[in-house]
């Protein structure tokens, strides 16, 4: 079976984890996870046990569609999370995730590879979404504000938000 990214090499086995193998390539460090090892290892000690070191390493991100080495389906991509550039590639048909070089490094420094199978799922792509539209949102904001305006509305929300009172607050300043 030849990596998706380089095409040429051939995958062979490798270990992400105590309890987590895949099929990695040893030019560009990518490496085949079955989705099914992942809930697996996330589900048990091996994942509660991780001390959560990351080491550092350049993180690369297959820019391109890959095909599935094993079964030559399309691969999705998925976000990760928002602000994160990088994408997971899954191939929905037999089940196996690709990661880019760096990339399981970067899903711990994230803290989500206890949480790496429930990535692909609708909620969470959904919740990516979410995330980065309230960023922009609040980017614009800051944008039409100004930096000493916006410190001010921020100030005041997270005052409201404490309030006792803060639906009578609200209604009244929707009345104007």
């Amino acid at each position: 079976m030849h990596c998706p990214a380089c095409k040429t090499e051939e995958l062979a086995p490798t270990q992400l984890e105590n309890g987590l193998t895949g099929l990695g390539c040893t030019a560009c460090g990518g490496v085949l996870v079955p989705v099914p090892a992942a809930r697996q290892w996330a589900e048990s000690a091996c994942a509660n046990a991780w001390m959560g070191h990351v080491e550092a390493v350049a993180i690369c991100d297959s820019a391109a569609a890959m095909n599935c080495p094993k079964c030559a389906h399309f691969m999705g991509k998925f976000r990760i999370d928002a602000g994160v550039e990088n994408r997971l590639d899954l191939c929905a048909h037999c089940g196996e995730f690709w990661l880019d070089a760096g990339e399981w490094s970067l899903l711990g420094a994230l803290e989500l590879r206890q949480k790496l199978p429930s990535l692909f799922s609708q909620p969470w792509q959904l919740g990516v979404r979410q995330r980065e539209a309230a960023v922009d949102r609040e980017q614009r904001l800051r944008e039409t504000l100004g930096e000493a305006d916006h410190a001010r509305v921020q100030a005041f929300a997270t005052w409201l938000s404490g309030h006792p009172h803060a639906s009578l607050i609200r209604r009244r300043l929707a009345i104007g």
